[in-house]
């Protein structure tokens, strides 16, 4: 029984170990925004499910890896270095029903939970050996009628996918262009978020 104990003991101060060393880690590693739960209110706008899934998807994730001054993840979550690993995110949008989210009901803008982005976390397929501290927007809805995006701002420890910290923002739509205007949400999420993360930090 003593064996049990100690190796239970030895397991959770590794692990806790584990989750401290990711939490201080000064690299970052972005993963991408994940459409994969996002619902998208106003069927005028949002009119067309191939070109949301098929491009703007795409669009939207590489504008925030282009435009890294603008998204500069090193100076709003005070770290070194970012990595980039967007594979993993690109794949799980492409095979997205997007059509079966696209509606005019503004009650379905909020509908994911902290126990729900647990679950979306343990489905992701990392691969082998990475570690560190990783970090998804998981976007909840976009909403036309209110003009804007629901997201949860997730880091988490990359090699036991457990959350570290995780909220919902919001973000004021702007700008012209189905790209600009909804990208720009996620600029204003970068922006709230990093002011709540670094008093997290500062727990440590």
């Amino acid at each position: 029984m003593r064996i049990y104990i100690t190796y239970f003991l030895l397991l959770i101060t590794l692990l806790s170990y584990s989750q401290q060393s990711a939490i201080k880690s000064k690299t970052l590693t972005w993963f991408g925004l994940d459409y994969t739960n996002a619902n998208f209110i106003g069927t005028k706008d949002f009119n067309d499910a191939y070109t949301l899934k098929n491009t703007l998807f795409v669009q939207w994730n590489s504008v925030v890896v282009k435009e890294y001054e603008k998204f500069n993840f090193m100076k709003f979550y005070q770290k070194d270095d970012v990595k980039y690993y967007t594979e993993l995110v690109t794949e799980r949008n492409h095979n997205t029903n997007v059509k079966v989210k696209i509606s005019d009901n503004y009650t379905k803008s909020i509908h994911l939970n902290k126990d729900t982005i647990q679950t979306i976390i343990d489905s992701y397929k990392i691969p082998e050996g990475m570690n560190g501290l990783g970090l998804v927007y998981i976007v909840e809805s976009y909403n036309k009628f209110s003009n804007i995006g629901f997201y949860y701002v997730v880091f988490f420890n990359i090699a036991s996918r457990e959350i570290i910290y995780t909220e919902r923002f919001d973000g004021k739509a702007k700008g012209t262009g189905l790209r600009n205007h909804w990208v720009n949400t996620a600029f204003y999420v970068l922006e709230k978020s990093s002011k709540k993360y670094k008093k997290f930090l500062k727990k440590f």
